[in-house]
């Protein structure tokens, strides 16, 4: 395989349905706790340690690209990582242990991770100049999932297992296709200037890890300042809904954007209108719309660095992985900083932290920006 390959519209047309199940296979966790609860006998905080042990399956399953770059068997990371998708859901659908429902959870995110830096990376190097698009589109069409995993746990509310049947179910027909999909990206020789990869890669786990955290800490704590404003739980939930909304709908928006911008242009919009738009958020007769409107600025943070991360460390998949890994970190550490921030000042500090990491987010963009101009 070369840096200029080409993928093909089968390949193509398998990824994108497997980020469509990825999506909504993380989306089923939140709506899904309660009944899972009820199932194993445990209280919903302790449920909720299924979405630990997807997050740390995750972790390890995009650590796993560092070890396999360069070798034979990572030709097969795509079928494997579908079959641990589907195995784990399957296990889930059917465990009578709680034991064994976190051993489920733990499977599903060592395949979820997998997927996610292998797909990416096949996208941001495998179209040529149309590669950040389709990468914006790989992402807008996770969030497509996103939504589509709760309405299956709206389904059948009293039936906690049959939505991991149904994923499972999904795995087990997309898995032939997965295991013709090569999703190894070789890394392009640089022929342009000598330079340190090490700078840039520490640099992008730094941006992707604060990008990230801004969103994970907008999605988990914008309801929670809402109804300090004095809205009602319900409609702050409401709002919520339409941030997700607006979240998909600009990953779409960015798919013909990239073709006319780089990337750390639209990273550089992107974050400057979040940081705007959380300023805003401090009126409280203004906040539920910026809020929402957030999540379209913050849609194009994530699919834009990681291509731009990808063209700079040469669309390695050893390199990459370690990025995405950065990103997963800011997810689990930047809303317990926010949290922390609430301890200390009140709700009414949510928009002033997460315009301040904004803040820091943007000033690193623009350092990086320099660093790989």
């Amino acid at each position: 395989m070369t840096h200029d390959m080409t993928v093909s519209p089968r390949a193509a047309l398998t990824s994108i349905l497997v980020f469509v199940l990825i999506g909504a296979t993380q989306a089923l966790y939140g709506p899904a706790l309660p009944s899972l609860s009820r199932q194993f006998g445990v209280s919903v905080s302790t449920a909720g340690l299924l979405i630990s042990a997807h997050s740390l399956g995750a972790l390890l399953g995009v650590l796993s690209a560092v070890p396999l770059q360069g070798r034979p068997f990572a030709r097969w990371r795509a079928g494997v990582a579908v079959a641990l998708l589907g195995v784990g859901a399957a296990l889930l659908a059917v465990a009578s242990s709680w034991s064994a429902a976190l051993l489920a959870a733990l499977l599903i995110g060592l395949g979820y991770g997998a997927i996610t830096v292998g797909l990416n990376s096949l996208f941001a190097a495998g179209f040529g100049p149309r590669s950040a698009a389709m990468v914006n589109l790989l992402n807008a069409l996770f969030g497509v999932g996103a939504v589509l995993g709760p309405l299956v746990v709206a389904a059948a509310p009293a039936n906690a297992r049959l939505p991991f049947v149904v994923i499972a179910a999904s795995a087990l027909l997309l898995l032939p296709f997965a295991v013709a999909l090569d999703d190894r990206v070789a890394s392009a020789p640089n022929t342009s200037r000598p330079r340190s990869p090490k700078g840039p890669l520490v640099g992008f786990i730094m941006l992707l890890a604060l990008g990230v955290g801004v969103e994970a800490s907008s999605i988990g704590w914008n309801a929670t300042y809402l109804v300090s404003l004095g809205k009602t739980p319900q409609a702050a939930a409401s709002f919520t809904a339409l941030f997700f909304v607006l979240f998909t709908l600009g990953r779409l928006a960015a798919v013909p954007l990239s073709l006319r911008f780089a990337p750390p242009i639209l990273v550089l919009v992107a974050l400057t209108l979040a940081m705007g738009l959380l300023l805003v958020a401090h009126v409280p007769s203004a906040a539920p719309y910026a809020l929402v409107a957030l999540g379209g600025a913050l849609a194009a943070v994530f699919p834009n660095t990681f291509t731009w991360a990808s063209r700079a460390v040469q669309a390695r998949q050893d390199a990459t992985a370690v990025i995405v890994a950065g990103a997963l970190l800011g997810s689990t550490i930047f809303p317990a900083v926010v949290g922390r921030a609430v301890a200390l000042f009140g709700e009414r500090a949510i928009p002033t932290t997460l315009a301040t990491l904004a803040a820091l987010t943007l000033t690193m963009a623009l350092w990086m920006r320099w660093r790989t101009r």
